[in-house]
């Protein structure tokens, strides 16, 4: 594999569960945003120190201080891709979701509208979920895994995000919220 193209969802989701997105560096292969998630990327949610929730501003450049995400602008191949998804799928996914199906890159959302996409239109493409990337990323280490609950409960709270009922990780993320 060549790599990772976040969506923005799923970059946000990230930095909630890691309060930054330096674990990235664990996975064996770099990760990358398309320039439309470049563009959209201005704030997250945070906890301050009195446990409230508050809006932190994030760029670009507060994210490199982490991990250096590779920012990819489409091919004219992958704009005419793009543009097709895009009667389907916002900006930064269909703008993802093209650079990653013609570099044989794995696609990181958690839109389901996607896998409908992709499976209608016969495209060939990898794709991750965020619970899918926490679980790769705490492997078997015991301490990472024990840190998933927290993790679970801040992307919850911060990234208002839970899998969809019909996620294959639905019952194990109500399961970390409930630990």
């Amino acid at each position: 594999m060549k790599g990772y193209v976040l969506d923005g969802c799923t970059l946000i989701n990230l930095y909630c569960a890691w309060g930054s997105i330096a674990n990235l560096n664990c996975f064996p292969a770099p990760f990358h945003i398309g320039t439309a998630v470049a563009s959209e990327i201005h704030y997250v949610r945070e906890f301050d120190s009195k446990g409230n929730v508050v809006a932190k501003n994030l760029s670009a450049i507060e994210l490199a201080r982490h991990h250096p995400l590779h920012e990819l602008a489409p091919t004219s191949e992958e704009i005419e891709l793009m543009v097709r998804l895009s009667a389907w799928l916002d900006d930064g996914e269909a703008q993802g979701l093209a650079i990653a199906a013609s570099r044989a890159m794995e696609f990181c959302t958690d839109d389901g509208a996607v896998q409908k996409v992709v499976t209608a239109l016969g495209i060939q493409a990898n794709l991750a979920s965020t619970p899918s990337l926490l679980l790769g990323w705490a492997g078997n280490e015991p301490h990472r895994l024990g840190t998933l609950p927290t993790m679970v409960k801040r992307i919850t709270e911060l990234g208002r995000f839970r899998p969809h009922r019909s996620s294959p990780h639905y019952s194990w993320w109500m399961n970390k919220l409930d630990e």
